[in-house]
């Protein structure tokens, strides 16, 4: 499609037709948004957007009709093509998404350049397309990651591209007519992993996390122990990117040539594997930070 012109998204309530009409200007496009799937590849500019096949990453204006049942595929293709640079025509805070944790810190990585290469899909169909491509593209093995997930659990590595297939069919046989995505992340080979503790933009401490032998989730809930140390590098790539308030839990990997990527933002972190490598009381420093608020 020509972008020189105006390419404006609707949802289209019921869920099952998609039309695309065409005129000299604007073209109108009706779209289910369960039926597009989400590519966000660390280094590029913006995320490819596909829906059933057709690039809509450069659509120009998008209006909201409907999100019953669509809320969190609704959410992530606003978020997604805001940062594309579509209009969207509603204010963006009228789309949360009850897994922000996951998707919308997604986008949010994506567009800092900090985070592994993510994958979405919302359909069976679109995901094994979706599947094929990322073969094509050589970006096995791929990491699969419950939406919804915690402490390491539910993982699973999809080594090859009939295993993947197996993985999605299984998915969305379990979640028939379900507003859940398929979420894929590519399976990076990390140097080292690490947990940093930070409360109100000041970092707390730094932990190193090694993985329990045979589990490849570097979490304490898995079995991972934590060793205190000292990585100034890893601060300051890191400050920049977190928010200044509040407590958060920040997973960090190093890859093999050397590049940070975050990998999780807790905002609710467990801290007793951390107090014990570390020696430091975190409530402790939660309360006084509190007390810190109150006298400003």
């Amino acid at each position: 499609m020509s972008s020189s012109r105006c390419l404006i998204l609707h949802l289209y309530p019921d869920g099952h037709r998609v039309f695309l009409q065409k005129w000299d200007a604007p073209v109108v496009i009706l779209i289910n948004t369960r039926q597009i799937t989400y590519q966000f590849i660390r280094g590029q500019q913006k995320p490819i957007l596909l829906h059933d096949g057709q690039y809509i990453s450069n659509l120009h204006s998008l209006h909201i009709r409907s999100t019953v049942h669509y809320e969190t595929s609704t959410s992530l293709l606003v978020h997604a093509l805001n940062l594309c640079g579509c209009d969207i025509f509603d204010p963006i805070d009228r789309f949360p998404v009850g897994y922000a944790s996951k998707l919308l810190s997604t986008v949010e990585r994506f567009q800092q350049g900090v985070g592994s290469s993510s994958f979405f899909a919302f359909e069976c169909e679109n995901a094994l397309h979706l599947l094929e491509e990322l073969h094509r593209k050589n970006l096995f093995p791929l990491i699969a990651k419950p939406i919804a997930g915690k402490q390491g659990k539910g993982l699973q590595i999809l080594t090859d591209l009939e295993l993947a297939n197996s993985y999605a069919n299984n998915f969305f046989r379990l979640r028939d007519n379900q507003d859940e995505p398929l979420f894929l992340q590519t399976y990076d080979f990390f140097a080292e992993e690490y947990r940093v503790l930070i409360v109100d933009g000041e970092v707390l401490g730094v932990v190193r996390k090694l993985p329990k032998e045979g589990i490849f989730a570097a979490n304490a809930a898995q079995g991972a122990k934590f060793t205190k140390i000292e990585n100034l590098d890893l601060i300051n790539f890191l400050l920049p990117h977190v928010k200044t308030k509040g407590v958060l839990g920040i997973d960090v990997a190093v890859d093999l040539s050397g590049e940070f990527h975050i990998l999780e933002a807790n905002w609710a972190p467990s801290w007793h594997v951390f107090e014990t490598a570390t020696g430091i009381n975190v409530a402790q420093a939660i309360v006084q930070r509190s007390l810190e608020r109150l006298n400003k």
